[in-house]
């Protein structure tokens, strides 16, 4: 049975993974997306300045041939000859290549024109051809993604049968909480080398009170309230989100984890210095990486289901020396709490 048991974990897991990859595919598609429609619309704000002054030059050019045409009819030599003053030949002489100077110069120019307007042309259509190619892939992935979270709902039943048992649920919440306390522990050795001055652009410990919420939404697990059967606790606060809103880095910081724990699913904890961390868990997809840095308010993950969770919804911690403290009393406080 335990046999059996770990199996069914170790396919959440691997599907929980698929989805991460999966839903962050989804977002690089719609950004490409995005950067594609607004360079499609540039082209063709350009194609439409191009054929505005292509009309221009083309009226220049053909007040340029009237007057040629007009001018030429009277016989060149002639008019030369009959001039009653020679100083003013030069003068004529002068006026016919100014004429013919700027008939060539325009329609160089126009020519430069149509040639750029034929590439613009070309870009244009390379763009759509981008949208169609970019917005059949995201098809594709949403339907992946349908799939795969159908399978984790399957796989999730098989997991709340075997967790039944309130004796077995309570052990498993507690092996949860160990093994983040592990992975914590471990931390301020391995990343002993991070730069004292993550704290350059003010202290965290100032921030108390002035935090912004790492994403909109109500709280629905509040810190210190039980966790069911036993003694568990909850080390931090569970807030109510859609899947897939965006989570944002509450101070600026490095990214000194990211990865899949059990209970915990898709988390990303950020160093902020001075021992202080913030921690973010449950994710759908992380968007930073282990190394990275991160400025107050930028995005970092995004809200999912992971780690066997049935609701959508982030769980969010700030610890101090590896101890954990009420996010309430450090972020800013207009925000609900479920049943009030």
């Amino acid at each position: 049975m335990r046999g059996a048991r770990h199996d069914v974990r170790v396919q959440l897991t691997d599907i929980e993974h698929n989805i991460a990859v999966t839903a962050r595919q989804i977002r690089k598609t719609r950004q490409d997306l995005a950067l594609n429609a607004q360079r499609l619309q540039e082209l063709l704000i350009q194609r439409r300045q191009l054929h505005m002054s292509l009309g221009r030059q083309r009226e220049v050019l053909a007040e340029q041939i009237r007057t040629g045409y007009v001018v030429g009819r009277q016989d060149y030599m002639k008019m030369l000859l009959n001039q009653e003053q020679p100083a003013h030949v030069g003068r004529v002489l002068t006026y016919y290549s100014y004429l013919d100077s700027a008939r060539r110069e325009q329609i160089e120019s126009i020519t430069q024109q149509v040639t750029h307007l034929n590439s613009v042309e070309a870009a244009i259509n390379g763009e759509n051809e981008n949208l169609a190619s970019s917005n059949a892939r995201l098809t594709s992935e949403k339907t992946s993604l349908v799939a795969l979270q159908s399978e984790r709902r399957n796989i999730l039943v098989r997991i709340e049968t075997d967790l039944n048992d309130k004796t077995q649920r309570l052990s498993n919440l507690s092996a949860d909480e160990q093994r983040l306390s592990e992975l914590l522990r471990r931390l301020p050795v391995e990343l002993a080398d991070i730069p004292a001055d993550v704290n350059s652009k003010g202290a965290f410990a100032k921030s108390r009170g002035k935090l912004p919420w790492p994403t909109t939404g109500r709280i629905s697990a509040s810190y210190g309230a039980p966790r069911g059967a036993g003694n568990l606790r909850w080390q931090g606060v569970v807030l109510e989100a859609d899947e897939g809103a965006e989570v944002r880095a509450v101070w600026r910081g490095q990214v000194v984890f990211t990865g899949w724990l059990n209970g915990y699913g898709n988390m990303i904890i950020i160093d902020h210095g001075d021992s202080y961390m913030s921690l973010y868990a449950h994710n759908q997809s992380l968007v930073k990486e282990v190394g990275d840095w991160t400025e107050a308010s930028e995005v970092i993950a995004t809200v999912g289901v992971s780690g066997g969770q049935r609701k959508s919804g982030l769980y969010f911690e700030i610890r101090h020396n590896g101890r954990p403290d009420n996010p309430v009393q450090w972020c800013q406080r207009h925000i609900a709490t479920a049943g009030r």
